[in-house]
């Protein structure tokens, strides 16, 4: 925490090296998985100082690694409010990454983090609790259910004791060898925790792909897309729409290019759809 304030010290006085060196000391700890809510904020401004500077590979570092913790974050929470809720506060770290690739002249991780989200958000709008509204679950997956569940109460509960024990002792403020190792034996039980929980899922999307989809999305990579292209004249054409900009990235079986509609970004392409598409309907309904 104190490396992430003096970063932002830095960060006010105009010395960016030394804040971004402050938030790669804060990460060492700060990890998605034991401290996924401080480690996008850190994440997060790590990518947006990089990216205010056009240092595109440590922005996307930056943004990487906060994505990783809205993901877990994601994956730690049963209500399907709270799951959309945490992926909409986050959409601009994704379109700062897609931003952020495509001006280092990576399409192909441009791309990815597009179908990421795109993903993420699709399965919160489809996804229903009502899959099995008969209330027949069958046993094997009631089984894997009740296990994944388990072990997020445990890494709950890990976290709880962590807090509660670094709230009121304040040795832990310190930066002893004791204290240093017990940081990272509690990051190594999450991670531990974490990996059972993932081998969990994976029994359970090989028996029901929709409701493992539901708790977890796997991402897309640009070859898993170009093999759902079975002719070279086919491409599929990919929209991301950013505060400025709309992106039209171009797969093929063997290539990736771009083509970017400048200053139609989402306000002004909503505007547009509006004035020649629905306003027709509202103006004139007859005809």
């Amino acid at each position: 925490m104190a490396q992430m304030n003096l970063g932002n010290v830095f960060l006010e006085q105009e010395q960016i090296e030394e804040a971004i060196s402050c938030y790669h000391s804060a990460l060492k700890i700060f990890t998605p998985t034991a401290f996924p809510n401080e480690c996008l904020k850190v994440g997060q401004t790590l990518g947006n100082t990089a990216f205010m500077i056009g240092d595109w590979a440590e922005a996307i570092r930056g943004y990487s690694v906060a994505i990783e913790a809205v993901e877990t974050s994601r994956t730690w929470v049963i209500s399907d409010s709270r799951r959309q809720e945490i992926l909409a506060n986050s959409l601009h770290i994704y379109e700062n990454i897609v931003q952020a690739c495509i001006n280092n002249k990576q399409l192909n991780k441009a791309v990815e983090y597009v179908e990421r989200s795109r993903s993420k958000r699709l399965v919160d709008l489809i996804a229903s609790n009502d899959l099995y509204s008969d209330g027949e679950i069958p046993d094997e997956i009631q089984q894997y259910l009740q296990d994944f569940e388990a072990i997020q109460r445990q890494i709950d509960n890990e976290l709880r004791q962590y807090n509660n024990s670094s709230k009121f002792d304040g040795s832990k403020l310190g930066k002893s060898p004791q204290n240093c190792a017990a940081i990272e034996a509690h990051n190594q039980i999450i991670a531990d925790l974490e990996a059972d929980k993932q081998q969990i899922w994976e029994q359970m999307r090989r028996l029901d792909p929709v409701l493992a989809g539901q708790i977890q999305v796997s991402p897309i990579n640009l070859s898993s897309i170009q093999q759902l292209i079975d002719l070279p004249t086919t491409a599929i054409l990919s929209f991301y729409t950013t505060s400025n900009d709309t992106h039209i990235f171009i797969i093929r079986q063997s290539q990736i290019t771009l083509h970017t509609c400048t200053d139609l970004g989402f306000e002004t392409l909503q505007s547009s759809i509006l004035t020649h598409w629905l306003g027709q309907y509202v103006h004139h309904k007859d005809t």
